[in-house]
């Protein structure tokens, strides 16, 4: 089972505009927003995160404050982001970091803020709760890149000049209750291995014994397929991440349902056929070296490599990205009223059964669109080929490469605004006409059947 654990802010302080000299780290409560009569004050605290040693397994950061009281008449945002100059807690204030060093990049702290790193809202003034607030993307970048040292600053963004009052009071990392203190509740997932030979219940993953330790992974815990080859054939396994090995030599059906937001799958010895159902979000799906795969589910997914075609067959992709001459896939939205997500290929071998969102493709990309369901796309072309087997096609745009209308039983196929900047278009088709909202050539080639006529509405 996973674990949670609270740490408490190291250090904190309150910066005043009105007394911009003065230190403010002893104060029984810190006020954070804006004044009429005394205008900005902000916020700046450290956290020490060295105790986490895997950060892959920080499943979430959820800083809290506690308010002691709000008002002002309104309600404003303040954002939250990491701090790029350390202070010294007992010297800190408006202008200075520490005494004799001022703040880099200005008065107040906020042009020390990294705002082009994740940045957070929160809310002070009237009515406004106590702030809880997932970070954990900045609690891993302290573990790896900054010493184990989070520094943070809650101010207002420099682009907001408003004057609008609106005020909350901080409880300061001094505070006699513990649970009032700035702190961070970390929870850091527990990796749970198949084993699946639990007698009579083989393959289950709803039943503890198939797994080691003996419990079954929960929604902040990591599944891991590994040493096993013992088959999954049937339950749900509803948990944080899953991470099929190359060492994992059993079987996963299609009766099984997967419920994560992470699935990877590294060149498994044998058949996979998961079905991602998730209960809210979309899942990240990267495969690499896949030798037999059919995916069904709401996923973003990503294919690095696969050892024959592996087929993509849902009504719920998000995007599908595909950059490696030796990725091979076909997609297929199944519900004839859906089309296929936005696609990206470079050097990807791929077949596509149904339009998409727009088909954006490169290097030495080769492609067939059947399209036998939703036809409509955007097409961009960098380099590569497509044959296009389809009824008609949105806007195509071409720098480079190759695509081939020939062999489309739907011709002539209906186009709209075609811009070549390059390469190859080839409309030929045995059909006397080739339909399109708009052509610009810059370069590259249009080929055309003998005799046949443009019509350009």
């Amino acid at each position: 089972m996973s674990t949670t654990t609270t740490i408490y802010a190291d250090t904190d302080a309150n910066l005043r505009a009105n007394k911009p000299d003065t230190n403010y780290s002893t104060s029984a409560v810190q006020r954070v927003g804006h004044w009429t009569a005394h205008g900005r004050r902000h916020f700046v605290m450290s956290f020490d995160v060295t105790a986490y040693t895997s950060p892959c397994d920080i499943v979430s950061a959820t800083l809290k404050l506690s308010y002691q009281s709000s008002a002002g008449g309104a309600q404003r945002d303040m954002k939250l982001v990491r701090l790029n100059q350390t202070f010294v807690e007992s010297e800190v204030t408006w202008n200075s970091a520490s005494s004799g060093v001022s703040w880099t990049g200005g008065a107040g702290a906020e042009g020390n803020g990294e705002f082009t790193q994740p940045v957070y809202t929160v809310e002070v003034g009237t009515g406004s709760s106590n702030p809880e607030i997932d970070i954990v993307e900045l609690v891993i970048d302290a573990i790896n890149r900054r010493s184990g040292t989070l520094w943070l600053v809650l101010c207002f963004d420099p682009s907001d000049t408003s004057t609008t009052q609106a005020y909350s009071f901080i409880y300061p990392s001094e505070d006699a209750t513990p649970s009032n203190r700035p702190q961070i509740d970390v929870v850091v997932a527990d990796r749970m291995v198949w084993q699946g030979d639990s007698v009579p219940d083989q393959g289950d993953l709803d039943v503890a014994d198939n797994w080691s330790p003996t419990t079954i992974p929960t929604t902040t815990d990591i599944a891991i397929f590994s040493t096993s080859d013992e088959n999954v054939t049937a339950g749900t396994l509803d948990c944080w991440k899953i991470y099929i090995a190359p060492s994992y030599a059993g079987t996963i059906t299609s009766t099984p349902r997967f419920d994560t937001t992470e699935l990877n799958i590294t060149s498994p010895k044998s058949n996979l056929s998961p079905v991602v159902e998730l209960a809210s979000g979309r899942c990240e799906v990267t495969v690499a070296d896949a030798k037999t795969l059919t995916l069904d589910g709401d996923c973003n997914v990503k294919i690095w490599r696969t050892r024959s075609e592996i087929t993509l067959a849902s009504a719920g992709f998000g995007t599908i990205d595909a950059h490696s001459t030796r990725a091979t896939f076909y997609a297929d939205a199944i519900d004839p009223n859906i089309y296929l997500p936005d696609i990206k290929v470079t050097g990807a071998l791929y077949r596509l059964a149904d339009g998409c969102g727009t088909l954006t493709a490169a290097g030495s990309s080769s492609g067939r669109i059947s399209a036998t369901d939703n036809t409509r796309m955007d097409v961009v072309l960098y380099g590569g080929y497509i044959h296009l087997l389809s009824e008609e096609i949105d806007d195509l745009t071409m720098y480079s490469g190759r695509i081939k209308y020939s062999g489309n039983t739907g011709a002539p196929i209906a186009t709209g605004d075609v811009i070549v900047y390059g390469g190859v278009l080839d409309t030929r088709v045995g059909s006397p006409t080739f339909g399109a909202d708009s052509i610009t050539l810059y370069g590259g080639r249009l080929l055309l059947d003998p005799g046949q006529l443009i019509n350009v509405e």
